[in-house]
């Protein structure tokens, strides 16, 4: 979200507070209702109780207004006189992840109103961007004052419960022998039905001819009436707590002055840390090369030591059950040492020995890494894709699966392998292997950009993409309910117009309640999938269906985007790399330098 503020500037006591002018733009998702029911039923007596449950949420925007002053270019602002408007529970800029950040276009006095630049919005208080932002002159005299509007979003949840509770008119009897005679429904002895009647416990009955053994009346004592109901009950709640908005800036995450070269690989281990891998030689000013592993608030961990790093770029990054982290690339050394295309560290940086690929591979490096990509199964075997022909000097075409100590794993044959790149894989939820890249052969047979393997590495004939793709596969991800989302540079699939994104069924066919329409206007990168089967989706485009949208959304499960998620005038260049964090935040990557107009290379964290 951005605001414009007017400030006012002039020697003298301090000035009222002047009017802001706000732009705004919604944070929060569009009024929703949810509704749930469910029904039980119990016998003896027999009873349905019916419960539905209707959530509505709502979103308010409400207003905070409030000046800020100082004394001199010297002097911290600070709150001089507030008011709002409070309709729900007030959150302050930094409960909120909200920073104003106040700076202007000129550095020199100015007597009367002076246009300040849109301000952007992510976690501290007020504050001045630069000294000279004071509109310094020539006396400490000087005064500032500002006002400020700011946009808190309040959610409204009513929940109503209604419970109906009906029965199947019955009474239950026993026998004059002392048997239980469950649902009988007697006459009584002048032939009128027992049934709809309200009868007391304990009470002795008389029943016709004919409705007991052997056709004689009788008597029979009853044990209840199962028509004696409790009365519906209707229960409606209404409560109010904010709305957290997302697609913000997280400043509790500081990369400070940030990468000097791009980012293309991140990942995040079991403590939550952030591995980055790429094309950089510094982080934050300080030597690092192509690989770093940051502590939760940004800062580099200083316990994973990667001493001199890697000579060449680093494409691939992942992280084994036990800790440790696999890294490909086009790099030919570590630390200084001889290390072809892949390594495994130990937690604290040093080379794994106990992994030993040998010679390792041989290939091409062009365009893109030699080793591209790295996925670990569950079995803790490694599954490597690249730019590649063999490995430790046998065959192996674009793509090798390798045992824990980095030999060969010969029970995944994959013959002939590729004719080209693999550059994605993902493991479904059986163990079958999905494979993306540039290849349109498998074992010398057509097959254009994507391919489901079984776990020896033959075809899943299972899974029929019938032409394919006209373009490449860069990422696959897997939803909760075993789609497959794919991103690239196509722009068909099966022979239809289909614009860099598509969700497909588990037997290969396009799910079209996935409807993107015209979908995006270049490459997608990059695919994570959120704990609400929601698609983040980056890549190097400007538009999604026809509107800008520069390089990175978040799509609802029918393929619209979701307005919640506000990334503003988004990133200046390509999102290369996607990861959720078990809190919900996002870690972005890539060659940007900007995001929302605001100096940040190459890695962000969003809310």
């Amino acid at each position: 979200m951005a605001i414009k503020v007017y400030g006012y500037t002039r020697y003298g006591p301090l000035p009222s507070a002047v009017t802001p002018t706000t732009t705004t733009t919604t944070l929060a998702p569009p009024t929703t209702t949810t509704s749930t029911t469910s029904t039980t039923t119990t016998a003896e007596p027999t009873t349905t109780t019916t419960s539905t449950t209707s959530t509505t949420t709502t979103a308010t925007p409400i207003v905070y207004s409030y000046s800020i002053w100082t004394l001199s270019d010297s002097t911290p602002p600070y709150d001089g006189a507030d008011s709002h408007i409070n309709a729900c529970t007030f959150l302050t800029p930094a409960s909120l992840g909200l920073e104003i950040t106040v700076y202007s276009t000129s550095s020199t006095f100015q007597n009367g109103m002076t246009l300040f630049t849109d301000i952007s919005l992510s976690t501290a208080f007020v504050s001045a961007a630069a000294p000279n932002n004071y509109f310094r002159y020539d006396t400490n005299s000087f005064r500032y004052s500002s006002s400020v509007t700011e946009l808190t979003l309040c959610s409204t949840t009513t929940t109503t419960t209604t419970t109906t509770t009906t029965a199947i008119p019955c009474t239950e009897y026993i026998n004059n022998n002392g048997t239980d005679a469950n649902g009988v429904n007697y006459n009584d002895c002048n032939g009128t039905p027992y049934t709809n009647q309200t009868i007391p416990p304990n009470q002795t009955i008389c029943v016709q001819d004919g409705t007991l053994n052997g056709g004689d009346s009788g008597f029979l004592t009853t044990l209840g009436s199962c028509n004696v109901l409790p009365p519906s009950t209707t229960t409606t709640t209404t409560t109010t707590a904010p709305i957290s908005a997302t697609g913000l800036k997280d400043t509790t995450f500081n990369i400070g002055t940030g990468f000097n070269g791009d980012v293309y690989a991140t990942t995040i281990d079991s403590n939550g840390k952030t591995l980055v891998g790429g094309n950089f030689t510094a982080y934050s000013g300080s030597t690092q090369n192509y690989l770093i592993r940051l502590n939760t608030d940004g800062t580099k961990d200083t316990s994973f030591n990667v001493g001199t790093g890697f000579n060449a770029n680093v494409w691939a990054v992942a992280v084994d059950s036990n800790g440790k982290v696999l890294v490909g690339g086009n790099f030919t050394t570590y630390d200084g040492s001889a290390q072809n295309y892949l390594i495994r560290l130990n937690s604290d940086g040093t080379k794994d020995t106990s992994f030993n690929i040998g010679s390792g591979f041989t290939g091409f490096t062009t365009q893109r890494g030699l080793v591209d990509v790295i996925v670990v199964d569950p079995n803790g075997k490694i599954l490597i894709g690249g730019n590649f022909n063999s490995y430790q000097g046998s065959s192996s075409n674009y793509l090798v699966r390798l045992n824990s100590d980095g030999s060969k794993d010969t029970s995944f044959d994959v013959g002939a392998g590729f004719d080209s790149w693999v550059l994605s894989i993902a493991l479904d939820s059986s163990g079958k292997i999905l494979v993306g890249g540039f290849f349109n052969l498998y074992r010398s047979l057509t097959q254009n950009r994507l391919i489901r393997l079984n776990t020896d590495g033959t075809k899943d004939t299972s899974f029929n993409i019938g032409t394919g793709f006209n373009g490449l596969i860069y990422s696959i991800s897997i939803d909760s309910n075993g789609k497959i989302v794919t991103g690239g540079s196509f722009t068909t699939y099966q022979g239809s117009s289909q614009n860099f994104l598509v969700r497909l069924n588990t037997d290969g066919t396009k799910d079209t309640s996935l409807n993107i329409g015209t979908g995006f206007n270049f490459i997608v990168n990059s695919i994570a999938i959120d704990s609400n089967s929601k698609l983040l989706v980056g890549g190097n485009y400007s538009t999604y269906q026809g509107s800008t949208q520069n390089s990175l959304i978040r799509l609802n499960t029918d393929g619209t985007k979701d307005t919640a998620f506000d990334v503003g005038t988004g990133f200046d260049s390509s999102v290369e790399s996607i990861n959720i964090e078990s809190n919900g935040k996002i870690i972005v990557g890539g060659l940007f330098i900007t995001y929302k107009g605001l100096t940040q290379n190459r890695l962000i964290r969003l809310t």
